[in-house]
């Protein structure tokens, strides 16, 4: 029998529309075409990915059920009992993403530069937050902090469940 002979499930770890949904599905599409068969995307965002960990978990290990993962993999099994374990566990395939931070803000925005984002946010430091998809915990909250402390500010972070989410609020004005 050749494989594939069915669809492929794609588990992602984050909610549709965001960064790594986004590649993933377009990944699909290039896989779907090198294979003959489709290779279909998953959501199942939550708990900072392990939802989406356990679920690759606990698939048969056919090849069937592949899954995105990031570097919560790693992370949350020393903040929390997460029921797997990220090198037994789990055979990595490739890496196609890796994680890239910036501070952006609407085009209208009095900032122009960090520098001016900076220097009002010293000074004002009870209103300036800050995006911080999938939570709290996560990558780009972490980052954030770094670039905190090392600035010398405190400014809040607003968890959301995914990068989509994060940019819609802030495209809206939140």
């Amino acid at each position: 029998m050749t494989f594939p002979s069915r669809p492929i499930k794609l588990i992602v770890g984050s909610p549709a529309g965001g960064f790594t949904d986004i590649v993933m599905r377009v990944s699909a599409i290039e896989a779907d075409k090198k294979l003959g068969q489709s290779v279909v995307v998953e959501n199942r965002p939550g708990a900072a990915g392990v939802t989406s960990f356990l679920a690759i978990k606990s698939a048969p290990p056919d090849g069937y059920t592949i899954g995105a993962v990031n570097t919560a993999v790693w992370r949350q099994p020393v903040l929390e009992d997460v029921s797997y374990d990220p090198i037994k566990d789990f055979t990595y395939i490739i890496n196609i993403v890796d994680n890239v931070f910036a501070v952006v803000m609407l085009a209208d925005s009095p900032f122009k530069t960090w520098a001016d984002l900076l220097t009002w946010g010293r000074a004002n430091q009870d209103r300036v937050s800050y995006a911080s998809p999938p939570g709290l915990g996560q990558s780009a909250h972490l980052f954030m902090e770094e670039v905190a402390a090392k600035e010398k500010v405190n400014w809040q972070a607003v968890p959301f469940k995914g990068s989509a989410e994060s940019v819609t609020a802030l495209l809206g004005g939140a």
